[in-house]
């Protein structure tokens, strides 16, 4: 079983926001972008972000790519993934 978890931080590094969800049975790599995916739903579902930027970061190298990479260049086996993500 996995599990995924953040913190969300305003500007100034206050927390404003912990989560720590049970996700099944994932990989690491999959693991690592749900939580991304999460935290940004979890962002923009507060009224005082809409129309706000935000920086997410991340430990997960292969993540942090998966995003840069133009979408046809994509490993196959996160697409799904991907679609949820946008």
């Amino acid at each position: 079983m996995a599990g995924i978890g953040g913190v969300l931080r305003d500007c100034n590094g206050k927390v404003i926001c912990l989560f720590s969800v049970s996700i099944g049975i994932k990989d690491s790599n999959e693991a690592e972008f749900i939580a991304v995916v999460k935290a940004v739903e979890l962002t923009f579902s507060r009224e005082d972000m809409f129309g706000r930027s935000v920086m997410v970061e991340s430990v997960s190298a292969n993540m942090v790519h998966w995003v840069l990479t133009p979408p046809g260049n994509r490993l196959w086996y996160y697409q799904e993934l991907f679609i949820l993500a946008s």
